[in-house]
């Protein structure tokens, strides 16, 4: 016959015996512990399913935000920006251009990141004329963000070279941080200001005036 040890006086008793014949110990039955245990569980998820109902709205918004946060980060850091080849048929200033794509259709284009003088300021007039050599070329335009006015800015490619950063670097415009300020070009920008500063080139020859003002 089966036997087990009594926790109180030592003694060997049968392992169903309810009690110690020694020591009148009564045993814990396992078969109740069990039985506690699952009534415990039960209540513990009929509360929280009474708490699910009563506050559903809030937690399947929660539940939801929180499963498709990491979804929306991946979509908005793996989006391609709308890129494409396109004709320069205008120069309208010296961060202003207008091109026409593949299939015809004229886009108004501002040069993301950067600011020129306008044509009546100190330098307005060779910046347009050195965007104004783009005229009748094919360049890579990368659509980026739309600025205040609605207007499309773009970082816009000449023979593997940057446009928007050669126009800074060359002294024809400056880094305009209020539209650039995350995207890896944007220290670029800034750092070819200060060099074009530093040399005094182009609107930094002299005292530039805000192209904004």
């Amino acid at each position: 016959m089966a036997q087990k040890k009594c926790p109180k006086c030592g003694g060997k008793v049968p392992r169903e015996a309810p009690r110690c014949p020694l020591c009148g110990e009564v045993f814990k039955s396992h078969g109740c512990a069990i039985l506690m245990a699952i009534v415990i569980g039960l209540i513990a998820i009929l509360f929280a399913l009474l708490l699910f109902h009563k506050y559903k709205t809030r937690v399947a918004a929660g539940l939801f935000g929180f499963l498709s946060a990491p979804a929306v980060a991946w979509a908005q850091e793996e989006a391609p920006q709308k890129r494409y080849p396109a004709g320069v048929v205008e120069v309208s200033d010296g961060n202003t251009l207008v091109v026409r794509n593949s299939d015809f259709e004229e886009r108004k284009l501002r040069l993301y990141g950067i600011d020129a003088p306008e044509g009546k300021q100190p330098g307005g007039r060779e910046a347009k004329t050195a965007l104004g050599a783009l005229h009748g070329k094919t360049v890579e335009v990368t659509e980026m963000d739309v600025d205040h006015n609605g207007q499309t800015m773009a970082l816009i490619g000449y023979e593997g070279r940057s446009v928007n950063l050669d126009l800074v670097a060359a002294g024809h415009a400056r880094h305009y941080p209020q539209y650039c300020e995350e995207h890896p070009i944007c220290g670029e920008l800034e750092a070819a200001e200060g060099e074009a500063r530093e040399e005094r080139r182009g609107i930094w020859a002299g005292e530039p005036d805000e192209p904004w003002e």
